[in-house]
């Protein structure tokens, strides 16, 4: 659920710094697992 909220607001690169020890596997393996586009593009105000 996390990692597809960041990937929301197209921040899932953060994932494995926001999160240390969380098990799902290196970026390709978290690509895999991520279901949505980012829908956020800059700040909302």
């Amino acid at each position: 659920m996390l990692l597809n909220y960041l990937a929301l607001h197209g921040q899932q690169g953060n994932f494995a710094s926001l999160f240390p020890g969380h098990g799902l596997g290196n970026s390709t393996l978290r690509d895999s697992l991520t279901a949505f586009a980012p829908i956020v593009n800059g700040t909302i105000l």
